[in-house]
């Protein structure tokens, strides 16, 4: 089942050939349709940055709640689990400031995000600083 992003009207997706998983709702859209309150999850402002895996097993992403906001909401969606997760970086939620936010898939799973790569291709949003990382 290899995934891929795209965009709908209403939001960001997970795309596959058996279904398309809406990941995140654009917020400018869902407001026409209900009064929305507080910025919260799932509900983004602008989407910094949405990328597939190499192999396809998961999808990265990063929301800005608000116009305001210095910050995006980086997660990793798990398509063999149908699991959303927080990405973490040492093992503290991780919010990068959106000026300065860089992401990419390396190898077949592995996540880097400004400064931190997940070890673990099975659960890449689990991050390790690279700085404490030992070169072997």
């Amino acid at each position: 089942m290899l995934a891929s992003v795209g965009f709908g009207e209403d939001g960001l997706y997970s795309i596959t050939q058996q279904k398309e998983r809406i990941l995140a709702a654009d917020r400018n859209e869902i407001a026409k349709l209900v009064e929305l309150g507080a910025a919260e999850p799932g509900f983004y402002y602008k989407i910094i940055d949405a990328e597939a895996s190499r192999d396809g097993r998961f999808v990265y992403y990063c929301e800005q709640l608000t116009e305001e906001a210095a910050n995006c909401d980086p997660y990793v969606y798990a398509l063999e689990t149908d699991t959303l997760y927080h990405v973490k970086l040492d093992g503290q939620s991780l919010y990068p400031i959106v000026e300065t936010h860089e992401s990419m898939w390396t190898g077949e799973s592995t996540l880097m995000v400004n400064g931190g790569v997940s070890m673990d291709e099975n659960e890449p949003w689990k991050l390790r600083t690279v700085d404490d990382l030992q070169v072997q």
